[in-house]
C-alpha cells in the first residue's frame, strides 16, 4: 500500500519546517552570538535537533513507526512553551515572524497524522510480493502474492490468486520482487 497523501505531507511540511530553521538561525545568528552562545554550541544543538527531527520524521513517514510519531509529538509539545516564549522576545525580531510560521506548519503537519487515511495506513501490517512463475522457455504469467503479517512476525498467511493450472507448467521457474 502507498503512502497516503497525508503522509507525504507531514513529511514535506516537516523538511519545510527545516528549512525554516535554518534560514532563522542564519538571519538571527548576530543576534544568538549577542546573547553569549558561542557559534560551536549553537550549531552543535541545532545539528543534533535538525537530526533528531529528520529521522523521527523519515521513520514516521516511511517505516509506518507510531514510537516514532509519539516522540515527535510529545517533542512538538514540550517544546512550544519554549517556542512561544522565545517568539515573544523582543529582542529577536525576526525569529518570532519565522518562528510563527515554523510552530504552525509543524502543527498543521502532525494534524495530518491524524486523519482517517493516516490512521488506516499506520495500522496496515500488509505487504505485497509479486511472484512471477514462468513455464520454460515460452510464455510467463503474474501470480499477485498478498503475505499478510499476523499478530507475531513468525506466522505468515499466503494467498496465491491464479487463473491457470499448476499442471500446465512443466517446468517453473520462479522469481520474487519486493
Amino acid at each position: 500500500m502507498d503512502r497516503p497523501l497525508e503522509i507525504a505531507w507531514f513529511e514535506r511540511l516537516n523538511l519545510a519546517t527545516m528549512v525554516l530553521g535554518i534560514l532563522n538561525s542564519w538571519l538571527s545568528w548576530d543576534q544568538l552570538m549577542m546573547l553569549g552562545r558561542s557559534p560551536t554550541f549553537v550549531i552543535m544543538i541545532q545539528s543534533i535537533t535538525l537530526g533528531i527531527i529528520l529521522g523521527l520524521t523519515l521513520l514516521v513517514s516511511r517505516k509506518r513507526s507510531n514510537i516514532a510519531k509519539w516522540v515527535i509529538i510529545v517533542l512538538f509539545v514540550l517544546g512550544l512553551p519554549i517556542t512561544i516564549y522565545t517568539e515573544l522576545r523582543d529582542d529577536l525580531p525576526s525569529i518570532g515572524i519565522i518562528g510563527y510560521a515554523q510552530t504552525t506548519i509543524q502543527f498543521v503537519a502532525l494534524v495530518l497524522l491524524f486523519k482517517p487515511a493516516s490512521r488506516r495506513w499506520f495500522h496496515k501490517k500488509t505487504h505485497q510480493v509479486e511472484i512471477v512463475i514462468r513455464p520454460l522457455p515460452t510464455t510467463f504469467q503474474t501470480f499477485p502474492i498478498v503475505f499478510e503479517r499476523a499478530q507475531t512476525w513468525h506466522s505468515i498467511r499466503l494467498t496465491i490468486q491464479s487463473k491457470t493450472s499448476w499442471s500446465s507448467c512443466p517446468s517453473l521457474c520462479l522469481c520474487v520482487f519486493a
